[in-house]
């Protein structure tokens, strides 16, 4: 994959280099072009070729406007290659991250890369959550809770407290690495609903209890927010998230 990545970089970093130099070319152009304007605008001279050096004035403002337009579409290729190679690269950083997590929690990217991919996308299709926020969130929650099992459940867990809560995507997945691992005064400090149920488990109940009822109440106060967000917002977020894919293919 890294190599495959590299290839495409290479080939894009010649193209955008290749549109550089037109981009320079069409600018002398358009220098000298102005250049030729400004001298028969000082000229005073009457000829019978006057009426000539007009016609060139106006056939070069032509050309020149089209070169103008030329370059200005060049830049704009040139600057969208960029964007799209950043945004490449930036999703190939957050699989490697996530892939990193899962190693040191015992899983390999082979094993559940698929999966995890496949789940990001329908993410995507169905909240305002691009596929790349969705993988980020799946290595945050494995890298807090040392575990694989049960992290796409709470990235779409997080995504919905993030989505009714205000919260940022960061600060809801760390509530539900708390909640996961049964860290009840930790969850009260950045859920302070959360205190009522921590004082009724008491100091009897197992991490695994207490994880359990943690998860119940954040599903039961946020479950599903993320999937019933505005009509207009979720179309405008996927256009946003499908340009933002067609980019990072580009």
């Amino acid at each position: 994959m890294a190599e495959n990545l590299q290839i495409v970089i290479d080939a894009q970093n010649r193209a955008t280099a290749a549109l550089e130099t037109l981009t320079g070319n069409l600018t002398r152009v358009v220098d000298r072009m102005d250049r030729l304007d400004e001298s028969a605008k000082k000229s005073t001279k009457s000829s019978s070729t006057f009426g000539d050096t007009i016609k060139a004035i106006l056939t070069s403002a032509v050309v020149v406007k089209g070169f103008d337009l030329l370059a200005s579409g060049a830049r704009r290729l040139t600057s969208e290659i960029g964007a799209s190679v950043a945004a490449a690269a930036e999703e190939q950083n957050i699989i490697r991250q996530t892939s990193d997590a899962l190693a040191r929690a015992g899983v390999s990217w082979a094993s559940v890369g698929d999966e995890v991919l496949r789940f990001a996308q329908a993410q995507q299709s169905a909240t305002t959550f691009a596929d790349d926020q969705t993988i980020k969130t799946v290595g945050d929650l494995v890298t807090l809770t040392g575990r694989y099992e049960g992290a796409l459940r709470g990235a779409a867990l997080a995504q919905d407290i993030a989505t009714r809560s205000g919260r940022s995507l960061e600060e809801a997945t760390r509530v539900v690495a708390f909640a996961t691992l049964g860290h009840g005064q930790a969850l009260t400090r950045v859920l302070p609903e959360a205190r009522t149920l921590v004082a009724s488990l008491g100091e009897t109940a197992s991490q695994a209890e207490k994880a359990a009822a943690f998860m119940e109440l954040l599903t039961t106060r946020f479950g599903g927010a993320a999937a019933q967000v505005d009509p207009v917002i979720q179309s405008q977020a996927e256009l946003s998230n499908v340009l933002g894919d067609v980019r990072e293919a580009f």
